[in-house]
């Protein structure tokens, strides 16, 4: 099971002030939010980490049949690698581990999870023509 979550970050900076007291709190454990507090580009970050959890839900969800229900401090991302470009990691979701791959642009990040890291699924974004 596969899920996938993109994040328009210039949307995201109009309309979400991750920087409100409780937001943090409430989205991230105490070791995502080091992970924001010590990167240099914590915009960035804050949106990885998001799209990470949200992408690992949708498969968990999918893959149990769940109820969509999300707990966000019921999982913790782990990041392996990151780059301007690329990030890969984990995510724990209630002791089930699934394993992420992201995009990064100055437009979007695009995050895809995946219980088998060698699926050899790929995640791709296609732009409609107009």
């Amino acid at each position: 099971m596969i899920g996938n979550d993109v994040v328009d970050l210039h949307l995201a900076a109009r309309e979400s002030n991750w920087r409100r007291k409780g937001f943090l709190e409430k989205v991230f454990t105490t070791a995502e939010q080091e992970i924001i507090s010590t990167s240099k580009d914590k915009d960035t970050t804050v949106w990885l980490l998001w799209s990470m959890k949200e992408a690992a839900y949708k498969a968990h969800q999918r893959a149990f049949n769940l109820p969509v229900k999300l707990n966000w401090l019921a999982q913790e991302c782990k990041l392996l690698t990151f780059s301007l470009e690329h990030a890969s990691g984990e995510v724990n979701v209630n002791g089930n581990l699934y394993f992420t791959t992201s995009k990064i642009t100055s437009e979007f990040i695009h995050a895809s999870a995946e219980k088998d890291r060698s699926s050899g699924a790929e995640n791709a974004i296609f732009e409609a023509p107009s």
